[in-house]
């Protein structure tokens, strides 16, 4: 696992970032609402729509995220030799999601960023 530590921590401040700027952009206030699609009180009233259609709108622009994200993290698994056993890359791909899960879970790594997107969870979800 320690082989992705590294990019695990550059991966999620990246996506912390992508997150944090979502939610700026639709005017969300925390990133619950904003992953689950369910917000409650819209910070932002800028334009003319319901409620209703800002949330299919800002529930598609999260959905577009965890796509990329999700591409983002297979993308060196598909270029793997064909003689690489299915085995060992199911293996390689769990090792490189324990390592996003540890970067945002592991109370040390929780203690290495106290920004306020350091206290998001949501990073190893897109998968």
């Amino acid at each position: 696992m320690e082989k992705y530590i590294h990019q695990a921590r550059k991966s999620r401040q990246q996506y912390n970032w992508d997150l944090t700027a979502l939610m700026n952009q639709y005017g969300v206030k925390t990133e619950t609402e904003m992953i689950s699609g369910f917000v409650i009180t819209w910070l932002k009233r800028g334009n003319k729509k319901s409620d209703y259609d800002v949330q299919k709108q800002t529930a598609s622009a999260v959905e577009t995220m965890r796509k990329l994200w999700r591409s983002n993290f297979l993308k060196e698994f598909v270029d793997l030799p064909v003689d690489t056993m299915v085995k060992d890359k199911r293996k390689r791909i769990a090792t490189k999601i324990a390592a996003w899960y540890y970067v945002t879970y592991h109370p040390t790594e929780r203690a290495r960023d106290l920004s306020v997107e350091g206290s998001y969870f949501s990073f190893p979800w897109v998968m």
